[in-house]
């Protein structure tokens, strides 16, 4: 059984990565025990982050859960958008945003057109100036999927190169297969070939994408409060960052700078981007309003940052290769 980063509700802290800022020791997170889906550092964090997550807090029956797997892709399109923008949260929003990616994975009807519907429905929430994202964060499970790794944003195939076939730099020749001496390799190697070549990229990059839209744009309006534009490439300038200086700690601002740094996190990893691509257009203007703000506010020796790091989850390297890339491929989000 795969186990996924857990995620403090109130500080955004991964479990058992120490964080000097937070002031966090990287312990066991303890558990919500009413809804199971929510997580924090200590008793003091649960407490503080209550007040939001008591209007969400509660357990889905079996039953709730397998209904909203029944569901069709605009079922699941419709409901997002009322658990996203007009409700107190819930954890019908976790399951909905895993049926979204399942149906898409699929390649179900409309998941296109369902994938725009959810761009702009996301886009939407980066331009509002309320503190909604702190709601859909605050319900059972959500700080975990936005901000942990259990979403990866990979396609199937490009999920394959990483988890199956990491050790060959990719997909192997034919020579190369027929050449493992041992049997059971062999044929346990040529398996994952034939899998990887029965995929096919007109199909296998847009769920992934489609997802995208929805995915990186949430993580991108719980960053940032941005200005409406006429291009998504934009979309990370011209506004301001949630909760104000990140050091002074505001819940909100807690949120923003965890956000930030997973967005970036993602935006950098090349096998990402390749599965993603223009999903991910307000990534370039996001990056350079962060480093803008970490050198007007003079935090670059600040606990905030990690080492070698311009801006949470901005590695100075990994940004050079990534703005490299995207430029030579003149993708959408180097354009701004």
């Amino acid at each position: 059984m795969v186990h996924h980063q857990l995620i403090c509700g109130h500080w955004f802290a991964q479990e058992g990565t120490p964080d000097t800022f937070l002031g966090y020791d990287g312990a066991d997170l303890r558990r919500c025990t009413r809804c199971k889906g929510a997580f924090y550092t200590n008793q003091d964090a649960q407490k503080k982050a209550w007040k939001r997550h008591k209007k969400a807090c509660r357990l889905m029956a079996q039953s709730e859960i397998d209904a909203i797997n029944n569901l069709s892709l605009e079922e699941c399109s419709r409901a997002l958008k009322t658990w996203l923008k007009h409700t107190d949260g819930g954890p019908e929003t976790y399951y909905l945003m895993k049926r979204v990616r399942v149906l898409m994975d699929d390649d179900a009807d409309g998941t296109a057109e369902v994938g725009f519907q959810m761009h702009s429905l996301a886009r939407g929430l980066i331009f509002y100036p309320g503190d909604q994202m702190m709601t859909v964060a605050a319900s059972p499970f959500m700080a975990n999927l936005l901000l942990g790794d259990e979403e990866d944003l990979l396609n199937t195939k490009t999920r394959l190169i990483k988890y199956e076939l990491a050790d060959y730099n990719g997909r192997p020749s034919e020579d190369y297969v027929e050449a493992i001496e041992d049997e059971e390799k062999r044929r346990a190697l040529q398996k994952v070939c034939d899998t990887y070549d029965a995929l096919d990229d007109a199909w296998g990059e847009p769920s992934s994408m489609s997802y995208c839209y929805l995915y990186f744009n949430l993580l991108v309006a719980c960053a940032y409060h941005g200005q409406p534009s006429r291009t998504s490439n934009n979309d990370g300038a011209g506004g301001s960052f949630r909760g104000g200086n990140p050091r002074f700690k505001t819940a909100e601002s807690l949120l923003s700078t965890a956000a930030l740094r997973r967005a970036m996190t993602l935006w950098t990893d090349p096998l990402v981007l390749k599965s993603c691509g223009d999903a991910m257009a307000p990534a370039a203007s996001l990056a350079a309003s962060a480093i803008t703000l970490y050198m007007k506010e003079e935090l670059f020796v600040s606990d905030l940052l990690g080492k070698h790091e311009v801006a949470p989850g901005l590695a100075f390297d990994r940004l050079a290769i990534t703005c490299m890339g995207e430029l030579l491929e003149t993708a959408g989000s180097a354009s701004s």
